[in-house]
């Protein structure tokens, strides 16, 4: 059951991501989402495919902050994955 949430917090993440990249690029500043829900979202579990959709979008990876928290939130989530979830 655990393994199903953390595969949809995953995909919310990429998505969400994706969508904040096309609301930048499309000029639509009002409606973006802010960083700490991406970070947030990242946070509780989404960070791996966060990491994949900041490579796939190009987007935040001039940010300091997503280069250094999104690859060490992925890391970790990928080590409870593969030690509790799997």
């Amino acid at each position: 059951m655990l393994k199903y949430l953390f595969y949809g917090i995953n995909v919310i993440c990429f998505l969400a991501f994706g969508f904040d990249k096309f609301k930048a690029a499309s000029g639509d500043y009002k409606h973006r989402t802010p960083e700490k829900v991406l970070l947030g979202l990242s946070l509780i579990g989404g960070a791996p495919l966060g990491v994949v959709s900041m490579l796939a979008f190009r987007h935040k990876t001039q940010k300091i902050k997503f280069l250094t928290l999104m690859p060490t939130m992925a890391v970790l989530w990928l080590f409870i994955y593969k030690k509790y979830l799997m």
